[in-house]
């Protein structure tokens, strides 16, 4: 009890002045019913969320849980700097969009909750997410980088490891262009999840696989399957692959990255199943 009084008191919500009836409703979905900073808020010591709005510069800038990298839902280049409100309104109601598609515990939220919210709600939610600005020292925009890897993937060429095992293993689906195809293969390409600077999410789902949510707006679901029969340094080698081609730009991982998150997948308890295909949920 104590420490929920000094972390989680209990208080109002308070409209801000600043928006109009639609985004304060989306403000109290996000902070309230939606409580989405359950997951995209950072923790700190006591495990408390370290922001409950807008008034703290930590709230909703990303964090990890379960292994899954929840995005940053503020402005950024790696949040939701690429993403516009219909495209969020879309990603709550059905889990994708035209270029991608929800994965981990977000793929369950869509699922067993946001599906069946109405579209007003959905529209105010995503209103007010595109309100919050860019995390402080996060980048608004990133270098511009030429695709080179279409052209060399359709003549049959492979610079690395990384190249084959993507042509081998991943080309069917997401195509040499890395767009994928709207609605059934997330894209690779331009997608902030995989060009997230923490790996985790794309190295997990790389791994275990995962099926997209059921919704009423896209019956069917489609799936990825995993790729633990290859070894961490295949698994490194096709991430930094796709991290790195195209337009994306992202840090490299090792090894031992993918080895930390497998013994993680592996001690994971039998009944948690992955949810959603790659890609996804733009990080």
């Amino acid at each position: 009890q104590r420490s929920q009084a000094a972390f989680a008191p209990k208080r109002e919500f308070v409209p801000d002045s600043r928006f109009d009836a639609q985004t304060n409703h989306g403000k109290y979905l996000v902070e309230g019913p939606g409580h989405c900073g359950a997951c995209h808020t950072p923790r700190g010591i006591a495990y408390q969320e370290k922001a409950l709005s807008d008034d703290g510069k930590h709230f909703l800038s990303g964090a990890v849980i379960d292994g899954w990298r929840a995005k940053s839902l503020r402005g950024e280049a790696r949040g939701l700097g690429s993403w516009n409100q219909a495209e969020l309104a879309d990603f709550f109601a059905s889990g994708r969009t035209e270029r991608s598609a929800a994965f981990g515990a977000m793929a369950e939220v869509v699922e067993h909750s946001t599906q069946y919210w109405s579209d007003s709600d959905l529209q105010a939610m995503a209103g007010y997410l595109k309100t919050l600005s860019p995390t402080p020292g996060k980048e608004t925009e990133l270098p511009k980088r030429e695709d080179t890897t279409t052209a060399m993937l359709l003549n049959g060429e492979y610079a690395n490891r990384g190249a084959l095992l993507y042509a081998e293993h991943c080309m069917a689906c997401h195509r040499a262009d890395g767009n994928g195809m709207p609605r059934i293969f997330p894209a690779l390409n331009n997608n902030s999840a995989v060009y997230a600077n923490n790996a985790q999410s794309v190295i997990q789902v790389t791994l275990e696989g995962g099926r997209m949510p059921h919704s009423k707006h896209d019956v069917m679901a489609f799936s990825m399957p995993g790729f633990k029969h290859l070894t961490d340094s295949d698994i490194a080698d096709v991430v930094n692959f796709v991290r790195n081609s195209w337009h994306n730009q992202a840090p490299e991982i090792s090894s031992r990255d993918v080895a930390e998150i497998r013994h993680f997948v592996n001690r994971k308890a039998p009944n948690i199943v992955p949810q959603a295909a790659s890609g996804a949920h733009h990080e």
